[in-house]
């Protein structure tokens, strides 16, 4: 609050009375001043220390501007008040600055108006407020005359400029300004060496990888070509031993053919007795019933040349009840004297152990299959090869193999090579009731019977292809989309699968 002339005056709060008529002369500023002033006093004299600072905080909402401009006026009406303070009139408060450890700013604002209070109050002592004011030292001030509650006059203390300290302030934060950036460009220069390091590294890793797998890839060749010359080297030299037993058999056949000793292929070793009830006969070449008879076989009678009718009767026989196909197991056949040095003929025996176990009831003869090899066209690649084979075989053929090509033009077609027992029902696939109607079947080309069509001419359609013409194609592609859902809707014939995965070979 000012007197007349504009100078603060302090009020204690035992002289302010609201109803008093000098209020009518104080401007509104003063009153606002004084209300703020009793208001504080109020407060503090109704809460401890514990809740003021909470409450002055809540009621200034932690403004630190306003929370320092009580702090700063309070103490210097507090210092001209008390005259037996113990500090010198121009000592001024310390600044308060946030720190990363302890209160914020303003709870140590809120704090020393606590104490700043006490003391006006005269329920502090001076350590609280020592610890306030600053030992730096203090410049020139100019005063004024300041006019007490009392009515004396009081110098009035001018707010002083706080250049220095604001300068200061400003330096040091600067310079950890300038300390941080320090800090941050040497760890970016550490961390570009760091990651250069590491890419040295990485490459050099990199590098020792591509030249191992180099190295992998050269012994690799080197043993496939070492193993590739072995497996030619072992074929030549098997070839070569072949070829030396089959001339060596040549000779030894032409040797035995010209010196009319016994005829290779006039031995028929097949058809002992007991392989089969039924035997071809020697003369008649018709199949003859021959009762099993252990101890006899086979042979055949060499009445085609004539030189071999004087030799007939040097042969040891038996009693021959059965058949004149058999002969007995210890018969004698003698061949044509020889014009040699010797001039007698040579013996041949053909005979057999009696010791040997005859006993064939479990012999199966092994017969070679004749396979049929048909073309199917008009399928996709998710067919499922399980029910295609098991459709197939409950039509009545027998399948041998099942094989999937793709078609390279149609990606999403392809061929299935279907071999089929050679039997009654071989040729059912052929029908076209037997497929569906987008399918078709046609009996598979063998390379030499396609390079035999494609001598033909280009005019001729049926050789535009290998299986089918181009009519045929469009009508396996319209129909097949048409009638693959109604096909295979009510499960008439096999389900398609499309997830199935494309199957290479079915047995």
């Amino acid at each position: 609050m000012s007197d007349n002339s504009g100078n603060p005056v302090l009020v204690s709060a035992n002289e302010y009375d609201p109803d008093s008529s000098e209020l009518s002369c104080i401007e509104a500023n003063d009153i606002n001043e004084l209300y703020e002033y009793h208001s504080l006093i109020k407060m503090y004299r109704d809460y401890p220390k514990d809740l003021f600072v909470p409450e002055l905080l809540r009621k200034y909402a932690s403004s630190e501007s306003d929370l320092e401009r009580i702090r700063l006026e309070y103490f210097e009406l507090v210092k001209y008040e008390h005259d037996d303070l113990p500090f010198a009139a121009d000592a001024e408060l310390k600044r308060r600055v946030y720190t990363r450890q302890g209160e914020t700013v303003a709870v140590k604002l809120a704090q020393d108006i606590h104490s700043i209070l006490a003391l006006a109050e005269g329920e502090s002592d001076l350590s609280a407020v020592r610890n306030m004011i600053s030992n730096a030292k203090s410049r020139k001030q100019s005063t004024t005359q300041t006019t007490a509650a009392s009515g004396r006059l009081l110098p009035q203390v001018y707010e002083k400029c706080q250049c220095n300290s604001e300068i200061a302030l400003l330096k040091d934060t600067v310079s950890s300004l300038q300390a941080g950036f320090l800090m941050l460009k040497q760890s970016l220069h550490v961390s570009d060496k760091l990651r250069t390091e590491q890419m040295n590294y990485v490459k050099g890793a990199l590098q020792n990888i591509k030249i191992d797998i180099i190295e992998c890839g050269n012994n690799i060749r080197r043993q496939a070509i070492g193993t590739e010359q072995s497996v030619r080297d072992i074929s030549s030299s098997v070839l070569k031993r072949v070829t030396e037993i089959e001339d060596r058999v040549r000779v030894l056949d032409s040797f035995l053919d010209n010196e009319n000793i016994v005829t290779i292929s006039s031995l028929n070793v097949d058809t002992f007795y007991g392989r089969n009830d039924e035997a071809e006969s020697c003369n008649t070449r018709s199949v003859d019933t021959v009762p099993n008879n252990p101890d006899m076989c086979f042979a055949e009678k060499n009445s085609r040349t004539p030189t071999e009718k004087p030799f007939i009767a040097q042969v040891e026989m038996r009693p021959q009840p059965f058949n004149e196909a058999m002969t007995p197991t210890n018969e004698l056949i003698t061949s044509p004297p020889q014009t040699g040095s010797s001039g007698k003929p040579i013996p041949v025996r053909i005979s057999r152990r009696f010791d040997e176990a005859m006993i064939d009831d479990g012999y199966r003869a092994q017969r070679r299959r004749h396979i049929k090899h048909f073309c199917v066209l008009g399928y996709r690649k998710s067919v499922n090869v399980n029910t295609l084979y098991k459709y197939i075989t409950e039509k009545g053929p027998t399948v041998s193999s099942l094989r999937i090509f793709p078609v390279r033009k149609s990606p999403n077609k392809v061929v299935i090579r279907l071999n089929l027992e050679d039997n009654c029902d071989a040729n059912n696939v052929l029908e076209q009731n037997f497929w569906p109607r987008f399918v078709k079947c046609v009996p598979w080309k063998s390379r030499t019977e396609l390079k035999r069509s494609r001598r033909c001419t280009e005019n001729d359609p049926v050789c535009k292809t290998r299986h089918f013409n181009e009519e045929d194609a469009q009508r396996i592609n319209v129909e097949e989309d048409r009638c693959f859902r109604h096909e295979y809707s009510n499960g008439d014939t096999f389900s398609m699968n499309r997830y199935e995965p494309l199957s290479t070979d079915i047995i």
